[in-house]
């Protein structure tokens, strides 16, 4: 393909210079940002449709709740967490027998430690 079409998802997460670079060496016509999370203030972009997440449970897009658990332990939030997708797991297994379809299941883990062993933690960018 001479100039492709080129889709970018979680687009967000895409603003290193080697992306620039595998983009453009691609030569694309058209490049198109699919993002949840745009960061507008360090990637700014043209948005050619934004819709929120009420709007999206108004129209019954939002398949499966979703649930914040805090934990002081990580191990505890750790073990939670496998344990609930794995019985997420079992539930998608019966779901694709009774049905055919399928689920993807994802588990996301955030750390908010602004400190550790008394050491001021910083994020690098």
């Amino acid at each position: 393909m001479r100039h492709p079409f080129v889709i970018v998802d979680e687009a967000h997460n895409q603003g290193t210079p080697l992306a620039f670079e595998t983009l453009a060496r691609l030569e694309p016509s058209v490049i198109l940002e699919l993002t949840a999370t745009p960061d507008r203030s360090r990637q700014p972009s043209n948005v050619l449709f934004s819709v929120g997440a009420s709007a999206l449970q108004a129209a019954d897009m939002i398949k499966m709740p979703l649930g914040l658990v805090r934990r002081v332990n990580w191990q505890d939030a750790l073990r939670d967490a496998i344990a609930c997708l794995n019985k997420l797991q079992k539930k998608a297994e019966e779901e694709r027998r009774e049905t055919g379809d399928y689920f993807v299941l994802s588990c996301y883990s955030r750390q908010n430690a602004k400190t550790l062993n008394g050491r001021r933690l910083s994020r690098k960018r």
